[in-house]
């Protein structure tokens, strides 16, 4: 509990361990990632108003993407690489585990969304169609 003046924990301390997430928006998802301990901590959310997408495309294709695109990109698999849905929030989560070391790193992570989202424009659209 915080107790401010006294001792103690602070609020102004506990405001500073939350993760401060970077959000993006792309056709095929919304996204917002952070680093933590050289680890990459990604959520994915189906994407924006105006875009709708079938349970399919959200739990079964975007699945296959996500493993496929994201072992190229990381050239990595369980257990550097873990993804699991979250059914209480219809989202993904992905931690890509000791990629702290990479020069650029908010680049390299936005070029893994950018590859993501070319490979899944095709299933977007074609699902989009039977919506």
């Amino acid at each position: 509990m915080a107790q401010g003046l006294d001792g103690g924990t602070k609020l102004s301390d506990l405001s500073k361990s939350i993760p401060k997430f970077t959000k993006l928006s792309y056709p095929s998802f919304n996204v917002e990632y952070v680093v933590e301990n050289d680890n990459i901590v990604i959520h994915f959310f189906v994407p924006g108003p105006g875009i709708k997408v079938t349970e399919l495309y959200w739990t079964s294709l975007f699945a296959d993407g996500l493993n496929v695109v994201g072992q190229e990109h990381f050239q990595a698999t369980k257990p550097r690489l873990v993804a699991r849905y979250t059914e209480e929030l219809k989202s993904w989560w992905l931690k890509a585990q000791g990629y702290g070391h990479i020069i650029d790193l908010p680049r390299y992570v936005t070029r893994f969304f950018e590859k993501l989202n070319e490979h899944m424009a095709p299933s977007l659209a074609a699902q989009s169609r039977k919506v």
